[in-house]
């Protein structure tokens, strides 16, 4: 099992609630939990560096 929720409101962070609160419990197989902060995902790495790139070759014609 594999489920993401992202915490944005009330409503998401009650949904975590429930979703942990429903997880069955079993000592032989434990369940990970983790909270992270948000990260870029490899799409939007991939256009942040492609615009970065752009940017770069522009300023050299300008020198």
């Amino acid at each position: 099992m594999k489920q993401t929720i992202f915490l944005r409101t009330k409503q998401q962070q009650q949904a975590a609630i429930n979703a942990i609160l429903a997880t069955p419990l079993d000592k032989d197989k434990p369940v990970t939990i983790r909270i992270t902060d948000y990260k870029r995902n490899l799409d939007q790495n991939a256009k942040f560096h492609a615009m970065l790139a752009d940017i770069a070759r522009q300023g050299s014609m300008v020198r």
